[in-house]
Formats: structure tokens, C-alpha cells, sequence
């Protein structure tokens, strides 16, 4: 079985996707986490990390105003309650 270390800033958002419990948008944690000086981009890429070490899927689109994102939900694979 591998295992995967996350970054703090990477533990961070998945404690957002923990607490809300819902698919979300880069948009959507752009806004829940509007106390960080995360990017845009630096949110697209530390969603990509964390899909690519399993901790989060894509389970969706959503049309926002005139463009459609990805929406993701983290992923149970840790040895915890979902």
C-alpha cells in the first residue's frame, strides 16, 4: 500500500473538504478559504496534487456564470469514518 504525506498547506484544504462535506468548486474554496493568499492557480494546483495522491476525486461539473469547473470531493481512503 502507498502512502502520501501532505504539506500543511495541502492538510489545510483537506480540512476544508472534511468540514464541508460536499463537492467543491476552486471557486468555492477560493471563498471559504478567503483568509489564506491562496491564487487561483495555486488552488488549481493543490487540487491537482491532491487527486493525484488520492485524497480527492472528481465527481462533477458546474456551470459557473459562463464557464463550466470541476467539482471534487475528497476521497475515503484514510483509515477514518466518511
Amino acid at each position: 500500500m502507498s502512502t502520501h504525506a501532505l504539506s500543511n498547506t495541502e492538510q489545510r484544504l483537506m480540512n476544508i473538504f472534511w468540514k464541508e462535506n460536499a463537492p467543491l468548486t476552486s471557486a468555492q474554496i477560493g471563498k471559504l478559504a478567503s483568509d489564506t493568499n491562496w491564487s487561483a492557480n495555486y488552488i488549481h494546483k493543490m487540487l491537482q496534487s491532491l487527486q493525484k495522491k488520492g485524497f480527492l476525486t472528481v465527481c462533477g461539473m458546474v456551470q459557473e456564470g459562463s464557464h463550466y469547473s470541476r467539482q471534487f470531493l475528497h476521497s475515503c481512503i484514510i483509515f477514518t469514518t466518511c
